[in-house]
């Protein structure tokens, strides 16, 4: 799964490098069947026979494709429709590919939502990496909600002017926006999650 949305950069890089520096992750298997299948869907079998060739000599790419840069790609999510919700919800672990390019490839616990709704689409991903380590973002209605256990990661963005937070939309778009959320949102999604009903 991969997806495209306008945030800190700095943020991310945060993000990324707590992640990389955490010991004792499940390493994602980039030999998986499932997965080469699925990226030589996307760039190619030569492509991915060049990716799979830089795994033989370097332990990871050398160079990750441009069809494979996003701001979060997830190399592993099971997705399972929930009829009560109208959603898609994962189920065991998520595994993290990149973010924003920079190569992640761990499995960690996490819970995911897409939902389609009359007022536009929504998602939540929260990814949990022990347990006092945590990311939460998740987005409704023009608005993109993050929340993470990384202090400096919340500081970033709140430092940032609302201006710098605002992404510039032409007229007939819908607004949009990220913030640093509550506690309280992060708490519902998961009560709501885990308890199998809408949050």
């Amino acid at each position: 799964i991969a997806m495209d949305f306008f945030m800190s950069d700095d943020a991310f890089q945060i993000m990324s490098q707590e992640i990389d520096s955490l010991q004792g992750l499940e390493p994602f298997d980039l030999t998986d069947e499932k997965y080469i299948k699925r990226i030589s869907e996307m760039i190619g079998k030569e492509r991915t026979d060049i990716l799979q060739a830089d795994l033989g000599l370097f332990g990871r790419y050398q160079e990750i494709p441009q069809e494979l840069i996003h701001t979060l790609f997830f190399s592993k999510v099971d997705l399972m429709w929930n009829q009560e919700t109208r959603s898609y919800r994962s189920t065991g672990k998520i595994g993290i590919g990149s973010i924003n390019g920079h190569q992640i490839h761990k499995m960690v616990n996490g819970y995911m939502e897409l939902s389609k709704r009359r007022s536009g689409d929504l998602f939540d991903v929260y990814l949990e990496l022990d347990r006092t380590t945590w990311y939460y973002v998740g987005y409704t209605r023009g608005v993109l909600h993050v929340l993470s256990s990384n202090r400096d990661f919340n500081l970033v963005i709140n430092n940032m002017k609302t201006k710098q937070r605002k992404l510039k939309t032409k007229r007939y778009e819908e607004p949009y926006i990220f913030v640093i959320t509550t506690a309280r949102k992060k708490d519902m999604f998961l009560r709501g999650f885990l308890e199998g009903g809408d949050e």
